[in-house]
């Protein structure tokens, strides 16, 4: 009888003061979001094995040890999702003269002349400009680019990627003369001259013609991309409307660890890209998958692409683009 009264008080003792789980490490924050709970009202996150244990309360840092606590200022959320973003254009944008802000044309191609000092492609590509923002907000044409660039093609894509003020040499190179039609896209012409705006579906040859950037140069910015999106709490991304040759380097780049944010792609609708994956279905492969296909039904407003029932006060007779017919 003694014996077996001893036995149950070590139980009981132990059950009290029994050994705590170890874990790799515990996160504390004054408030700590779950996704589910409308407030963030737990202050401890239990990791081990890059897996969430527990989320709670201070009192559960009882039932868990570990080397490592990380106390962190302000709230912790889970990772954010952008749902419609463009992740590979954005990086591999990083080489481009930037024109995002510019408020006047006069800006643009003072910005141009100083990319073009350290510029060593065969081309220069530019990307942000908005006429919108400018004293004479109306598009300009390609005159002082072709007084500037004669035999360099020069590509400068509106800020919403629905239009391009490129040179004559860019339309040359491309075959865009005056008597070019192409569906679902609109070459400006005035006076019998191609003022070398393109709208949309106008603008793919041109697009077309611009090289492949050197891939150590393509890896570095999507990495360094990739950090950014880290930095601001984006854990999974879906990459909108992304072409062949993208993917390919992007297939390479997960399947060696290179990349490793939650990537899910919808394809761009150009031929090539539709030819090379639309039939093959749905792609997944852990952390990158191909999910669907971004199509276009019209253009944008800014680049006055996007279909109207009456014109554009600023572009007379002009209702928009049809993009899919």
């Amino acid at each position: 009888m003694r014996v077996f009264c001893i036995i149950i008080i070590a139980c009981q003792l132990w059950a009290c003061n029994g050994r705590k789980e170890k874990v790799d490490y515990i996160i504390v924050s004054s408030g700590i979001y779950n996704g589910l709970d409308s407030t963030p009202e737990y202050q401890c996150i239990v990791v081990n094995a890059d897996t969430i244990v527990e989320i709670g309360n201070s009192d559960i840092t009882n039932k868990y040890s570990c080397d490592s606590i990380i106390q962190t200022d302000g709230y912790v959320f889970p990772g954010f999702i952008d749902a419609h973003c463009h992740f590979s254009g954005y990086a591999l944008d990083g080489y481009k003269c930037d024109l995002v802000g510019t408020k006047s044309y006069k800006e643009v191609i003072e910005r141009l002349i100083a990319y073009e000092q350290s510029n060593k492609l065969g081309w220069i590509y530019g990307r942000g400009w908005d006429q919108n923002d400018w004293e004479i907000n109306e598009y300009p044409n390609n005159s002082i680019l072709d007084s500037l660039f004669p035999d360099k093609p020069v590509v400068l894509k509106r800020i919403d990627g629905h239009a391009i003020l490129c040179n004559s040499k860019a339309l040359e190179v491309a075959g865009i003369n005056i008597k070019t039609k192409i569906n679902g896209g609109y070459i400006e012409n005035k006076n019998g001259q191609l003022s070398g705006i393109l709208i949309d579906n106008a603008a793919d040859p041109v697009e077309s013609i611009i090289g492949k950037l050197p891939q150590d140069q393509a890896i570095t910015y999507l990495v360094n991309a990739e950090k950014e999106c880290y930095n601001s709490g984006l854990t999974s991304i879906v990459d909108c409307g992304v072409k062949s040759q993208t993917i390919e380097l992007l297939k390479e780049l997960y399947a060696n660890g290179t990349l490793s944010i939650g990537n899910i792609l919808l394809l761009s609708q150009d031929k090539i890209t539709l030819d090379n994956y639309a039939e093959n279905g749905k792609f997944d492969n852990g952390q990158l998958s191909i999910t669907g296909i971004k199509l276009y039904a019209d253009g944008a407003l800014g680049s006055r692409g996007a279909c109207l029932i009456e014109p554009y006060e600023d572009m007379h007779g002009h209702n928009g683009i049809v993009s899919i017919t």
